[in-house]
């Protein structure tokens, strides 16, 4: 708090403190101090957490937002109305259809709260192949490489929740 309190008096008292880009700076400094006052009084453990791994992948996204991480409400989901719509065969398989070795690793409850189904695992295999919801959320990915214990590669077209559990339940599904 202190620092940040530091940085907005010696940025006031720069003689280019009147620009557009030190206005911009010190607002921002402004409310850092803001936050961190908050933070001092009212600390949650779970809600700092959350905020850190978002801010880091917001400032991921902006460096490179096409391999970026992205939140559930992010052009996932406009992509994912557009091949609901118009579908697109260059994209998406013709079939469907859940792995049965990768489903028996994990519980079916984990594998619907990840809103993940696995597509492609062999016995042997090192490897495992899984449709998401959400295919750029790197975090849950890491999630389930790690639970499941095999290396993961997911399936870059986003599903909707109904056919991940339709999925689950065993169904193939064309989508064709």
């Amino acid at each position: 708090m202190r620092q940040v309190m530091q940085a907005l008096e010696q940025l006031r008292a720069h003689p280019l403190a009147k620009s557009e880009i030190a206005q911009a700076v010190i607002t921002q400094l402004h409310s850092t101090a803001r936050r961190l006052q908050l933070l001092q009084h009212h600390y949650d453990y779970s809600t700092a957490s959350t905020s850190r791994k978002a801010g880091l992948q917001a400032a991921y996204s902006m460096r490179d937002p096409y391999r970026g991480f992205a939140s559930a409400s992010s052009s996932d989901q406009v992509f994912m109305q557009a091949v609901t719509r118009y579908g697109s065969r260059s994209v998406i398989p013709k079939t469907w259809q859940v792995d049965i070795d990768a489903l028996g690793l994990v519980p079916l409850e984990r594998w619907l709260s990840w809103k993940a189904a696995p597509i492609r695992c062999g016995r042997g295999d090192s490897r495992a192949c899984i449709v998401m919801v959400n295919p750029r959320d790197a975090f849950l990915r890491d999630e389930i490489e790690k639970a499941l214990g095999k290396q993961l590669e997911v399936e870059p077209s986003p599903m909707t929740m109904e056919i991940i559990e339709r999925l689950l339940k065993g169904e193939r599904l064309s989508t064709r």
